[in-house]
């Protein structure tokens, strides 16, 4: 699309209206085509900026269907923590329609540069968040905490997805912008500074990477831990097991935009039946059920009846398979 400065065009990425939609402003004057290392490297940062439209358009899906999924009061904590960067978004929203209509660019990078580090804290507050999840799901060693965790996971994962998908989208816009602001103050240094930006999004998408990853091993370790307590605690193990394979499945849905694929193993639920033919099982069934023998009265009585009472039962099934 010209502009009102000659040699200068907008490209538009994506269809107007979208929320992703992006411009890019390109030099089309003839010593810019011959001299411009911006421009001959112009296909490559197009078809990267064309990457990064289709990426924020799946993370909008994502957060879409984060949003159904979350309930009031998760809901209300995820706007909480948006409140924090919803300045930036207006100042980048703004900057945006500035740039569509052909604005002063001066005035536009005056207008987000204070947006970037809002962003970034309220990112590392949603990556922190996350590493207090996968600390809790280590933790996650009675049949309460496990009960607890099973209730709990895919809100809390589902929330700081949601807020980093968020940033993810404000960021990329953020980059745009300062993009335009360096090839119009210092064009020969467009280039080098589009790559540093890839260089620190590519980052950025690394501790976010690394960050679910250590969700996604924290959960697969106490669902492990579940299955392996299936005799004494099978309603527990299954809670469980199913709500760590719906928000690893969310987990991965969130990293898919951003090249990783799908390779994540989800757990399988051990039948009560099926627990008594795994000597480790019977193993950790009767020492659990050991631990609740409690000195004094009633209690030794009702702790001596539980643990016969589910022994009884597993070597019932056990005669059953023979």
């Amino acid at each position: 699309m010209p502009t009102a400065k000659k040699g200068v065009s907008h490209l538009m990425l994506g269809k107007t209206g979208d929320h992703s939609m992006k411009w890019l402003q390109a030099d089309t004057s003839t010593s810019a085509l011959i001299g411009n290392p911006a421009v001959l490297t112009g296909v490559s940062g197009l078809l990267a900026s064309f990457s990064q439209q289709l990426e924020a358009k799946e993370l909008n899906e994502f957060m879409a269907r984060v949003d159904a999924r979350l309930d009031e009061v998760l809901t209300n904590q995820r706007n909480e923590t948006l409140a924090k960067i919803e300045t930036a978004a207006e100042q980048i929203e703004e900057a945006c329609a500035l740039l569509e209509s052909d604005g002063d660019p001066q005035t536009i990078w005056e207008l987000v540069r204070s947006a970037d580090g809002r962003i970034t804290t309220v990112q590392n507050e949603a990556l922190k968040s996350l590493g207090s999840v996968a600390d809790s799901a280590k933790r996650a060693d009675s049949s309460k905490e496990m009960k607890k965790l099973s209730q709990e996971i895919e809100g809390k994962v589902n929330l700081w997805l949601s807020v980093l998908a968020r940033c993810f989208e404000l960021k990329d816009q953020f980059n745009l912008i300062e993009l335009d602001h360096v090839m119009m103050t210092a064009p020969k240094k467009y280039d080098g500074h589009r790559k540093g930006l890839a260089k620190n999004r590519q980052r950025r998408q690394n501790k976010v990477i690394d960050q679910t990853s250590q969700v996604l091993a924290a959960l697969d370790q106490a669902g492990a831990l579940a299955v392996g307590r299936t005799i004494i605690h099978p309603n527990v193990a299954k809670r469980l097991v199913e709500a760590i394979n719906t928000t690893a499945d969310q987990i991965e849905s969130f990293r898919k935009p951003l090249g990783i694929d799908k390779d994540h193993r989800m757990l399988e639920p051990l039948s009560w039946r099926e627990a008594w033919k795994d000597p480790d099982q019977v193993k950790e069934a009767s020492k659990t059920a050991g631990k609740l023998i409690v000195v004094g009265g009633v209690g030794v009585v009702m702790a001596h009846v539980a643990k016969s009472a589910v022994l009884k039962k597993g070597i019932d099934v056990l005669k059953a398979f023979k």
